[in-house]
């Protein structure tokens, strides 16, 4: 039984890798008819809620979508990944994952991207963010570890 606590722990303390998520979500409002919708990023945790109304969203032409894209930024500084978890409302067909929205990677942040008519949507989009979290790999504290469990 000993030695299969010692593999657990080794294997748990020099080998694991694990990821914490954090959650976001951006709130689009019509403010006028004529201009796309105006989104406000919320930090969404167990301690408080952060919203940022100067949301930093900028425009850009995209020459192999042949359109303009909206992006906003996540706030996602160093995470792997970054995924839309759900859009309210559900049945909005004017903006379609993949095709009117999505998240990508640029330089050390993640943006929400929306095009075309998803632009002029009252929409809610919850987004989570993956960060790394790599636990202790100093053998030397394994083992004072393993030592104290005996």
């Amino acid at each position: 039984m000993r030695n299969l606590w010692l593999l657990f722990v080794i294997f748990y303390k020099a080998k694991a890798e694990f990821q914490h998520n954090q959650f976001r979500r951006y709130t689009c409002f019509i403010t006028n008819d004529d201009e796309p919708s105006d989104c406000t990023l919320t930090f969404k945790d167990d301690t408080e809620r952060t919203a940022i109304n100067d949301n930093g969203c900028f425009t850009e032409k995209d020459a192999t979508r042949d359109q303009v894209l909206t992006y906003c930024p996540l706030q996602c500084p160093e995470a792997e990944s970054a995924y839309v978890m759900l859009k309210h409302p559900s049945n909005n067909n004017k903006c379609l994952a993949f095709f009117t929205y999505n998240v990508t990677r640029r330089k050390n942040d993640w943006f929400l991207w929306r095009s075309g008519k998803c632009l002029f949507e009252e929409i809610q989009f919850d987004i989570g963010c993956t960060f790394p979290f790599k636990k202790n790999t100093n053998l030397s504290t394994v083992r004072q570890e393993v030592g104290d469990a005996k």
